[in-house]
């Protein structure tokens, strides 16, 4: 079933959701929910995530998910919405790190540039690890 932009709900994450691996694997298996987003289709199920963290005024980008079959209107709706409750929170702006090498990312820069993004190329990783090996001192 197609569904239209009315037939979509974005909401916070909740525990109970059931996202793809993939999707907070290598962040971490706490998210908050406050600053976490889905968007429910037409059936009530997820099909698309946003994983966001908060600092200095900014609200940074850290996992954009959509299920294959998700309407395209899907991941825009869910921008706005979270861009919305940001910005009223207090945010100013909002970052991300986008991969040159995937599509789905450069569909992404795209989708960012609409919004009045400003792309600063870059070479380098981005690296996430566990807090617990840091202050053991694990190598």
């Amino acid at each position: 079933m197609i569904a239209t932009a009315e037939q979509l709900y974005v909401r916070h994450y909740q525990k109970s959701d059931r996202l793809p691996v993939e999707v907070w694997s290598d962040l971490t298996d706490d998210l908050n929910p406050h600053w976490v987003w889905v968007v429910e289709d037409a059936d009530g199920k997820v099909c698309a995530c946003l994983v966001t963290a908060a600092a200095h005024g900014l609200v940074i980008l850290l996992r954009v998910w959509s299920n294959p079959q998700a309407p395209k209107m899907a991941l825009r709706k869910l921008f706005r919405h979270a861009a919305a409750e940001c910005l009223a929170l207090g945010m100013t702006g909002w970052t991300t790190i986008l991969s040159v090498t995937q599509p789905a990312e450069l569909k992404l820069v795209k989708l960012a540039l609409r919004y009045k993004g400003i792309p600063k190329p870059l070479t380098g990783y981005l690296v996430t690890g566990r807090l617990e090996h840091v202050c053991r001192g694990q190598q």
